[in-house]
């Protein structure tokens, strides 16, 4: 009797169309900007320095955080988009390394094409697993 909710299912995702992100309009154009940053736990003790970099540069805007961590590990994050009219997506990269995080985990996206990668390499063992997708 599993054949009748596997058959709704399937029905219900036929009849669904795929999700979308709702557009933010631009109200005003975003700029040049330059954040000093610091992390800090609940208790207040620093855990890692970075910068904050936002830079436009012919219709887009490339921003990218940096956070370097007292062990070393490094969080980077680069994100270009668009802002002629609508915000709009164009890649982004991330970068974790080092033992502050779990793994070591690189992540990197094209709004175009719809392709995202993640690879990440386990600490202790050396496996890196690899992910390759389309969404």
């Amino acid at each position: 009797m599993r054949v009748l909710p596997a058959f709704c299912l399937a029905v219900f995702a036929a009849a669904v169309p795929p999700l979308e992100a709702a557009s933010i309009p631009v109200r005003f154009a975003e700029g040049v900007a330059h954040g000093f940053l610091v992390l800090k736990d609940v208790s207040g003790r620093v855990l890692a320095q970075g910068d904050l970099l936002q830079i436009p540069r012919g219709g887009e805007i490339d921003k990218r955080m940096v956070f370097h961590f007292k062990d070393g590990s490094v969080f980077d994050e680069h994100v270009t988009f668009t802002q002629q009219g609508v915000y709009a997506l164009k890649t982004y990269k991330l970068s974790q390394k080092g033992p502050a995080f779990a793994q070591d985990t690189e992540v990197t996206l094209t709004a175009a094409t719809g392709a995202y990668r993640v690879a990440t390499t386990d600490h202790k063992g050396g496996k890196e697993k690899v992910s390759c997708q389309h969404f």
